[in-house]
């Protein structure tokens, strides 16, 4: 996550711990809605 001087917003925490959690092909924060779009990596969650 850049540092842009603020304290991350709940939808970039959460990101952060799906990244951490899932197999996660791509994934995209929108601050303005307050969500986050996950597109998890369906290979890897198969194995």
């Amino acid at each position: 996550m850049p540092s842009t001087g603020k304290p991350p917003s709940k939808a970039q925490l959460l990101a952060e711990i799906f990244k951490e959690a899932l197999p996660v092909q791509s994934i995209r924060v929108d601050d303005e809605l307050n969500c986050v779009f996950i597109e998890l990596d369906d290979e890897k969650l198969l194995r």
